[in-house]
């Protein structure tokens, strides 16, 4: 019964190991790869940034917009509520700098520092959503490592039990089959021979039965 209960609680952490198996493969995977995919979104946001700041005509600005307005609407960006606010915070300040370096190509100069705080907070959301990904990655690899270290675990008690039974049944065997038998070796090997030992036991046993 016990080797029976071990083999059922090894078969139900089988079950956890593939159900965990199949979870990473089909929801923490893609999550990873989602994670990835706002992580370069939000790099290329600071690198038009950089490109409307550096540069040297009003059609490469326009165009550095355009793919900011472009980056700060994917899915991606969308889905991540702290990442969705700071690629329209910086969507609205880009736009605005290009308006109005248009007018006037001195604000560029004027407004670069705050562009770099800027910039430095969507270096920080990249790395804070780096950094998330990898969390969801080390939580679900650990989670499948704990259950299989707990299988293992049952699968030697579950050995030692069978080896315990084995010595047990074999003490048994040994105490009330073997040595009984042994011990009935001797007088069945003389009624086996027809020793004259055995002959006169048996005359006399019958001489009793008669009187």
């Amino acid at each position: 019964m016990l080797f029976g209960l071990l083999v059922a609680l090894l078969a139900r952490d089988q079950q956890l190991v593939l159900e965990a198996t199949e979870r990473l493969q089909q929801q923490t995977v893609p999550e990873i790869i989602r994670y990835q995919r706002l992580a370069r979104n939000l790099e290329q946001l600071r690198q038009e940034g950089e490109r409307i700041f550096a540069a040297n005509s009003p059609e490469a600005r326009q165009q550095a917009v355009f793919v900011v307005t472009l980056v700060a609407s994917h899915p991606s960006v969308i889905e991540h509520p702290q990442s969705a606010a700071l690629a329209r915070e910086t969507e609205r300040f880009l736009v605005d700098i290009n308006r109005q370096a248009n007018e006037n190509p001195v604000t560029l100069k004027d407004k670069y520092q705050d562009w770099v705080a800027l910039a430095g907070r969507l270096s920080l959301q990249v790395d804070d959503v780096a950094m998330q990904g990898v969390n969801l990655t080390v939580a679900d690899l650990g989670n499948v490592a704990r259950l299989m270290q707990t299988a293992r675990v049952k699968l030697i008690g579950a050995l030692v039990l069978v080896a315990a039974f084995l010595l047990l049944l074999g003490y048994l065997l040994r105490q009330y089959l073997i040595r009984p038998l042994q011990k009935n070796r001797s007088p069945a090997i003389g009624l086996e021979s027809g020793s004259p030992g055995a002959r006169v036991s048996g005359d006399a046993n019958c001489r009793n039965l008669l009187h």
